[in-house]
């Protein structure tokens, strides 16, 4: 540690130092650089994380025009406005399904049997709730009890005579004590006896119509007992429906059910204009904060502009020199005095894609053969001077020491390959098979840009015009060398991904056709796994779950055995007998059919793969989750974008829809039933439809589940960090010295000390996911919404607070992550619609009445199940067609429906008709001012905002360029630019002036790849060890052989 050198204030970090010696002050200088600091470089407190850093926030059509947040990056700025805007809201659209939550809890109070468990207390929030007291069913026998007692709970409802009757055979016999809402759809079988006298049955449940309670009597003549022989002995199940229902409001007032339904269906309609509503007003906002932070963030993109289709072939150094100057007169053209002049200040080419493969796998064998040197240092060289050694150092040693030389031979191999690697460098700078690209030109001042961004603009219009009468343009600066030249605006130097700018249209196009296959592939594949292991789990349910009452029950091994050779008719006597004493009964043997099997041992097999399966259920998910990032990290890089932004919306869709279907869909896909075969195939579920009982079995477990997710999260990432703190006390032996450490390399010490980097791609996915799966549910679930509310807050904070103190600064992100975001949430609103117009349709819970009642006469879709034998193939079409349309046409659904339809159309119209005029808009008209940044900031220079290390970073560089350059208009270029960095770098010196807080630039500063950290480390840059030919680019690296372990 005492070898180390103090830093001051901006420098660089030390070179010098070498790379196995633990520097505590690099360290340091690391973490001021990459973690979050105030305007005077402190570290941001606690109360400043949670009270005083203000984030910003949209309101009416506006946003607030300063905040701390935007010193750091405008994707982070606006992350948080726009949770914080969320979160107003769902505020609101809690508050708006108040009368919901209110009306079916009022309704559960009424209940004769309420159940105090935390399932039903769920139940009693969602609409099954209304539902529960709708239906009366009961169990009848031919021979004993034939008698149905129907009696409606729900105060002042009776029998509906418009509601049919639901009957058929129970297929659980052992069933007492039978409720309605938990009793499963496949408990009984409405196609039991087909040749029903159904005219008998309806003569006797019309005795029972308008009626709070009545008795059904069951009857022989109601069925055909020479068709279905087993009619006397099975269980005969029965169902009605209630209605004129009332319920309580606050003052003691009663209403309708049907009035309350309407309330329910009006404000749930309220909550889609509502959030259409927030994202057409987020649209406005964030637009006005982008315009506004823009203003206020000095990146280096507001300085540049990209020049594209230049010249074919062209000398890159000739070609940089012309374009410099080129741009020079165009900005100053119209310049009214001298002393105005604007200055170019660089202009760096992209490169093509095959060069930029060939340097990375250079850094990559580089950075292999300096770790390999490293260890034979360690290992092998007694004067262990890592300074003075190279390769051909390496030999002499090897011919000395026999157990040396395996190791000199793969360094002899890694300096062929490396060898082999920079002649190919050599041959396609030389002879490239592709074009330079395009340029990126930064000018002194954003006035500059602005001008070339609305002077030098062409459309295919004009561009047009110039292939057929160039002699009209001979004097514009559109022209450079004969070509149209096509400017735009410039990505930040951080967001460009400079290995994919060489990739075709077609290629592109193809990459991800390939990505979007593999990815649905994925979609399918998962979801189909997760639903299989679910259904297994099911299976295996079975086997151990009894269909009797266990408590004071006790059987014999025969019965046990006699009920085991029923196999799935078994009632679970297996069960019953074998969970008292288990380990006494494992090796016992029950003759079951003639063989001889140890039902207990198999039980308990059964049964722990039962307790188990759950636990290795979610760890199974949550790595297949963490396995399916990475892959969606792979596939969004491998689609070519230019752009990192565009790359991280890629990635935010694919884990967003991944998320949405593993959570979301699952429960309602694996509870559906698809198929009308037995419930033990896999499409087979409980639930034909969202009525009561699929609210408690499944409702009820999404809320638990959401509801957990609300605790689970802050408690999931409290944890990870008190990890990282247990990490670092352990490395200082849990001493306050913070110099001290255990650490043997500065990568590993500063990887220790250094927090993960704050990626927005996660975070929003991960929002995407919240808000559509409470929007899908929430018009069943309201309670989904305030769960929504307290999740997005914990977020909120938790985010703020750890962003401030803890995280690393993100890379760079621009307005393209948001604007990606707030386009797919208008989906939601159809989703949402549909849901809702399914959900308040359905008869089971809500009944129809008013106008549409007296107008449509229609059956439910159940009576379908029931006669569908009866009906015809033509007969069936009419009939579905009459359930959709009893679907929609309901009083509580015609406003939802409308809603749907004419949402969908807005949408239809924004995202096509919209988008083909904005194209029109863009080919006829040639001036544009996209991009343009006004205010105040068209005058700081360039220069003003560069801090001390970053122009000494910039000098290193231009030194060895003006040595190397040839060409002399670009050499002149480049030493008055090193007389301007000069002068500046004198004055900071002897004025002893520090960088101006408030003039800073957000990211990198330069689009010269070299001083990209992440392409540095790829590529295995140094800034000093470079020597280069041409412009700026990663092909240039230094030939000799020496090996200069500490800087490569």
């Amino acid at each position: 540690m005492d070898k180390a050198k103090k830093y001051e204030a901006g420098s660089l970090v030390n070179l010098d130092i070498k790379e196995d010696e633990i520097n505590f002050l690099e360290m340091q200088e690391t973490i001021r650089k990459t973690h979050a600091r105030k305007r005077d470089g402190t570290k941001y407190s606690a109360g400043d994380a949670c009270c005083r850093a203000s984030t910003g926030c949209h309101f009416c059509l506006a946003t607030s025009k300063s905040c701390e947040f935007e010193r750091f990056d405008v994707g982070v700025a606006l992350y948080f406005r726009y949770i914080k805007y969320l979160i107003l809201f769902f505020f609101l659209y809690t508050l708006l399904n108040i009368p919901s939550i209110y009306f079916s809890v009022k309704v559960a109070q009424e209940y004769e049997n309420r159940s105090y468990d935390y399932k039903s207390l769920l139940f009693y929030t969602t609409l099954g709730s209304l539902g529960k007291g709708r239906a009366s069913c009961g169990l009848a026998n031919l021979n004993s009890n034939n008698i149905v007692q129907f009696s409606c709970p729900v105060r002042d409802s009776v029998i509906d005579s418009y509601s049919t009757l639901e009957w058929g055979v129970s297929l659980d016999s052992g069933t007492e004590g039978l409720t309605c809402d938990l009793y499963s759809l496949f408990s009984w079988d409405p196609t039991g006896c087909k040749n029903a006298n159904t005219t008998a049955i309806q003569n006797e449940y019309s005795k029972c119509w308008g009626k709070k309670s009545c008795s059904f009597n069951v009857t022989e003549d109601m069925w055909d007992t020479s068709s279905c022989p087993g009619i006397r002995s099975s269980q005969l199940y029965f169902n009605a429906y209630c209605t004129g229902g009332t319920v309580q409001l606050p003052g003691g007032k009663r209403i309708l059910l049907t009035t309350a339904t309407f309330v329910i269906s009006c404000c749930d309609a309220a909550l889609s204009v509502f959030f259409l509503w927030m994202i057409i007003s987020l649209s406005i906002s964030e637009d006005k904060a982008i315009r506004n932070l823009r203003k206020k963030s000095l990146t280096s993109g507001i300085f540049t502009v990209e020049v594209m289709n230049l010249p074919r072939k062209a000398n890159a150094e000739e070609l940089r020199g012309a374009l410099w100057d080129h741009f020079e007169k165009a900005v100053n053209a119209r310049n009214a005095k001298p002393g105005d002049f604007i200055e170019v200040v660089d202009v760096q080419f992209a490169q093509t894609h095959t060069l930029m493969v060939k340097e990375e796998q250079l850094g990559t064998l580089t950075k292999k053969r300096k770790g390999l040197l490293r260890k034979f240092v360690t290992k092998f060289s007694a004067e262990k001077d890592i300074e003075s050694l190279d390769t051909a150092a390496v030999f002499p040693i090897a011919e000395k020491n026999k157990k040396a030389r395996p190791m000199a031979k793969k360094v002899e191999k890694l300096n062929k390959r490396i060898e082999k690697t920079r002649n190919k460098i050599e041959h396609e700078k030389k002879f490239p098979s592709k074009k330079i690209l395009s340029a990126f030109i930064t000018f002194e001042k954003i006035l500059a840009r602005n001008r070339a961004l609305v002077n030098l603009s062409s459309s295919p219009f004009e561009q047009c015009c110039y292939r057929c009468c160039c002699c009209c343009y001979s004097e514009s600066f559109q022209i450079f060398k004969g070509k149209f030249l096509k400017v735009r605006e410039a990505p930040d130097a951080q967001n460009v991904l400079w290995q994919n700018l060489s990739i075709s249209t077609l290629s592109k196009v193809l990459r991800r056709l390939l990505s979007f296959s593999i990815t649905v592939i994925l979609w399918v594949a998962t979801f189909v796994v997760i639903i299989l292991i679910k259904h297994e789990q099911e299976k295996l349910g079975d086997n151990v779950r009894p269909t009797i009452d266990c408590s004071g029950f006790s059987a014999t091994a025969a019965q046990v055995a006699a009920d085991a050779a029923l196999g799935s008719a078994a009632k679970g006597y297996v069960e019953c007998y074998c969970r008292d004493n288990t380990l006494s009964k494992v090796n016992q043997v029950f003759n079951v059919n003639g063989s001889q099997e140890k039902l207990c041992q198999q039980w308990l097999t059964n049964k722990s793969l039962v307790m188990g399966l759950p636990f290795v259920i979610a760890f199974g998910i949550v790595f297949i989750n963490i396995i399916l990032k990475k892959v969606y990290e792979l596939l969004s890089s491998f689609e070519g974008h230019r752009n990192v932004t565009k790359a991280l919306s890629s990635k935010i869709i694919k884990i967003f829809v991944s998320q949405f279907l593993n959570t979301g869909l699952l429960l309602l896909v694996i509870s559906a039933r698809f198929t009308s075969k037995s419930p033990t195939s896999l499409l087979s579920g409980q639930f034909d439809d969202m009525n009561p009982t699929w609210y408690y079995a499944v409702g009820a477990t999404l809320l638990l589940t959401m509801l957990i997710n609300v605790f689970s999260f802050p408690i999931t990432v409290l944890v990870f960090t008190a990890i990282k703190s247990l990490l670092r006390c352990c490395d200082r032996s849990c001493r306050k010295d913070p110099q001290k450490t255990k650490k043997k390399s500065q990568k590993s010490y500063i990887n220790l000390y250094t927090g993960p980097e704050f990626g927005l791609d996660f975070r929003y996915a991960q929002v995407l996911t919240l808000i559509f799966i409470c929007m899908f549910y929430g018009s069943g679930l309201p309670l989904l919404y305030f769960f929504t509310f307290v999740q997005l807050i914990i977020l909120y904070w938790i985010d703020k607070c750890f962003f401030l103190r803890i995280n690393r600064l993100p890379r760079g992100y621009d307005e393209f992550l948001a604007k990606t975001v707030r386009s797919i949430m208008y989906y939601i609103i159809i989703l949402h619609l549909a849901i809702s117009v399914w959900n308040f349709g359905n008869d089971k819970i809500f009944e129809n009445s008013g106008v549409l009642n007296s107008v449509l006469k229609y059956k439910t879709f159940i009576d379908y199940v029931n006669y569908g034998t009866m009906v015809s193939s033509g007969g069936r079409q009419y009939y579905i067609e009459k359930w959709i349309r009893s679907r929609i046409f309901r009083d509580q659904t015609i406003i939802p429906t409308v809603l749907l339809f004419l949402f969908a159309l807005v949408l239809i119209l924004k995202f096509f008709f919209q988008h083909i005029t904005k194209r029109l808009i863009r080919m006829c008209c040639a001036k544009h001012d996209k991009g343009v940044v006004s205010g105040s900031l068209e005058s700081i220079s360039y220069y003003d905002v560069m801090n001390r290390a970053e122009i000494r970073a910039e000098q290193e560089l231009l030194n060895e360029a003006i040595n190397e350059t040839t060409d002399p208009l670009l050499k002149k270029k480049l030493e008055n630019k090193q007389t301007r960095l000069r002068s500046i770098e004198e004055r900071i010196f002897s004025t002893n002036e520090d960088e101006n807080p408030f003039l800073k630039f957000i990211g990198i500063f330069s689009y010269d790849i070299r001083h990209n950290p992440i392409y540095k480390n790829k590529f295995g840059l140094d800034m000093k060890s470079i020597s280069r030919s041409g412009p700026r680019s990663p092909t240039a690296m230094p030939r000799t052989p020496t090996i200069n372990i500490n800087r490569m």
